[in-house]
This record gives C-alpha cells, sequence and structure tokens, in this order.
C-alpha cells in the first residue's frame, strides 16, 4: 500500500480531528506496539486511543512497527540504552550469556532490559507522533491544493 494511501486512511478516517490527534494515535501505537505487552500491545492501544479520544486507524497502524524483522533491533537497542543507565552490577554482559550463567541470572537483567525498552519506546513514540503530524498534515495540504486546482 503506497504511503500516500495509508495517510489517506487514517486522515478520511476521522477527517475532523486534528493533525495531532493522529500523531497522538501514531505515537499510542508505536509507544504500545514496541513495549514488551507479550501480544497485548495492539489491543491496549486502541482501548488507549478510544478512551482518549484518539484516531484508531492511526494507532493500529502505529503498532506495525512491531513486525518481526523490527525486534531485534528494538530487544538489542534496549539492552543498550538499559545498560547505560544502570549500575555496573545489572548491565547485561555478553560473556555472561556466552557462558551460559544467564539463566540463573535472569530475573536481574530483566530490569535493564525493561528500563532500556522504555526509554527505547518513548523515543520511537515521539518519532512516531512527529511523523503522524507531518503525515496528515502534507497530506492534507496537498489533497486542498489539488481540489482547489479541480474546483
Amino acid at each position: 500500500m503506497p504511503a500516500h494511501s495509508i495517510v489517506a486512511l487514517f486522515s478520511l478516517h476521522a477527517p475532523e480531528r486534528q493533525p495531532g490527534q493522529n500523531g497522538e494515535g501514531t505515537r499510542a501505537g508505536s509507544l504500545f506496539g514496541i513495549l514488551p505487552t507479550f501480544g497485548a500491545g495492539s489491543v491496549l492501544a486502541i482501548l488507549a486511543s478510544s478512551w482518549l479520544g484518539w484516531n484508531r486507524a492511526a494507532t493500529v497502524l502505529g503498532t506495525f512497527i512491531a513486525n518481526p524483522l523490527l525486534n531485534p533491533l528494538f530487544l538489542s537497542l534496549s539492552v543498550i540504552a538499559g545498560n547505560l543507565v544502570v549500575p555496573p552490577e545489572f548491565r547485561i554482559v555478553l560473556e555472561t550469556v556466552r557462558q551460559g550463567d544467564w539463566w540463573p541470572r535472569l530475573l536481574s537483567l530483566l530490569p535493564t532490559y525493561f528500563v532500556g525498552n522504555l526509554l527505547v519506546s518513548a523515543l520511537f513514540a515521539a518519532l512516531a507522533y512527529a511523523a503522524g503530524v507531518i503525515a496528515v498534515t502534507e497530506y492534507r495540504k496537498r489533497r486542498d491544493k489539488h481540489s482547489e486546482k479541480a474546483g
């Protein structure tokens, strides 16, 4: 599906909504898509968007960021970001994984991953908001320009 068709989908879904509401929808979708919600991300994102009055179609599109191709990237970025902000004794070290010592330490490693994942999710949610606002604003400008030429 071409990019302009995707923007048209969530712009036409709720044409009265401001671009910020569409951006909030894409932000919610990407946030819940990246957070480790164990399969419930899409449902949680749609519930949050419905409750807050954001564009649900934009939310669904935002959840597509959590696809099997990008999940290893988000996992790696989460570990790296977590390692940057936690004390040294809680860092996830590659040697620990290679030696097989990670299983007994799993519960001590998870907080590092979750802290990093919150940072990565927040960053990508902010980027998704900006992309959603820009895409809808530009689409509406082009649509209005073409309708003026035709009319």
